[in-house]
């Protein structure tokens, strides 16, 4: 038995207090775990068997004795560039479950599931084509995709009704639940997952989404009136840029339906906690800082509540793929944003962000990759009859031939 976790810069409370099922039933300790090093498949095995599977047990271990781990590699290159990682706000949203970690018996296992922080990606439905995802991960994108078959929706157990049976044991002790999709608000078991929770009186659940805004009523249900009945409700809005380039950026898009569920959403239940949650690639490199600035001006958010995720994959569309001229620019827009949070109360988190992406912007070189830039944007922008230099015309010459 162990007296208390370690302070040794790769231990992370989520593999003692968390399990997420991605959308092809592939389980993780957490979702940003490398996607290509799965611990176990809902597809195979029980819930229970995945929790004290070898994989899962080995990641244990390591994380005790201080190794690092290849699962956990995407953290480790966020907080080498200064942001704060999912690893940092686990241990310290679930350290109060440490003392379960001394209860690690010497082969990794541990006596009982202890799934505090349950996410459970129940299948790709999803109404957009957003254009750093693919099929995978929305429905929508099958009419983009040729020399691939794809047909029906992927989900992480054979039926829906059999990952409802896998969850519902966790539900009573659970903590805090995050839905994401595809998107979880046309998705007829997230609203199951609530309204158990309810049932279960368990309405201090922490609630939180990665949603990308479109729709707040769904078949029977409305959200808004569901969320009334939590304490605790997290929203982070997938929005990557305003009007033409936000529509373009997340295919699918209807900017007038965004204003409109931002306005309906802070009349009808101001008490949750609403943010940007934007992806920043190449694409938007240069135009997010002015959407996250004009919708400070509407009001429609704190300067503040704007947080940060930064593209990994694919390569293509990674900042490190800007040239050396393209990156100055970068650079010199993000300090004159920081200068503007800087000047607002409780933006930290935001400036941090933005200091952050400068140094994982200038952490690599990778415009090998822009040739296979050019090729990606123009093949989409032919099937989509769209255009990616009218839309951006300040990153035209990414795509331009001598690239």
């Amino acid at each position: 038995m162990l007296d208390e976790p370690p302070d040794n810069g790769f231990f992370c409370m989520l593999p003692w207090a968390s399990l997420h099922v991605a959308m092809n039933g592939s389980a993780f300790p957490c979702c940003f775990a490398d996607g290509e090093l799965p611990i176990g498949s809902t597809r195979e095995q029980k819930l229970e068997e995945i929790w004290n599977g070898k994989p899962m047990r080995e990641l244990r271990l390591d994380m005790l004795a201080g190794r690092p781990s290849r699962v956990c590699t995407k953290c480790y290159e966020q907080e080498a560039s200064g942001f704060c990682s999912l690893r940092n706000s686990a241990n310290a949203n679930f350290a109060h479950h440490s003392p379960f970690v001394s209860e690690t018996r010497p082969d990794g296992s541990l006596p009982r599931m202890n799934i505090a922080y349950l996410d459970v990606r129940f299948s790709n439905v999803c109404n957009f084509r957003c254009r750093t995802c693919g099929p995978e991960a929305s429905t929508a994108w099958y009419k983009d995709v040729s020399g691939r078959s794809f047909s029906g929706v992927i989900r992480p157990t054979a039926s829906a009704a059999q990952i409802m049976e896998e969850i519902a044991p966790i539900l009573p002790q659970v903590e805090q639940v995050y839905f994401a999709g595809g998107e979880p608000a046309l998705m007829k078991e997230h609203y199951q997952v609530l309204e158990r929770l309810l049932e279960l009186g368990r309405s201090d659940v922490r609630v939180s989404y990665a949603t990308n805004f479109s729709t707040l009523r769904f078949m029977h249900w409305d959200l808004l009136e569901l969320w009334r009945q939590f304490s605790s409700v997290t929203v982070g809005a997938s929005l990557d840029g305003s009007r033409a380039r936000g529509e373009y950026l997340r295919k699918g898009q209807c900017w007038k339906s965004v204003i409109e569920n931002r306005h309906r959403l802070s009349a009808a239940c101001p008490h949750v906690n609403f943010h940007l949650s934007s992806t920043l690639s190449l694409l938007n490199s240069l135009h997010l800082p002015d959407f996250h600035e004009e919708w400070a001006a509407l009001g429609l958010i704190h300067p503040g509540q704007v947080h940060i995720n930064i593209l990994h994959d694919p390569p293509h569309f990674r900042l490190t793929t800007l040239p050396r001229q393209m990156k100055e620019l970068v650079r010199a827009r993000y300090r004159d944003h920081i200068a503007f949070l800087s000047s607002h109360p409780k933006c930290d988190s935001a400036i941090r962000g933005y200091e952050s992406a400068i140094r994982f912007m200038d952490s690599q070189d990778t415009t090998g990759s822009l040739p296979e830039l050019r090729t990606t944007i123009l093949d989409q922008d032919s099937r989509r009859q769209e255009s990616f230099a009218d839309t951006f015309p300040e990153l035209s010459g990414l795509i331009a031939e001598t690239n």
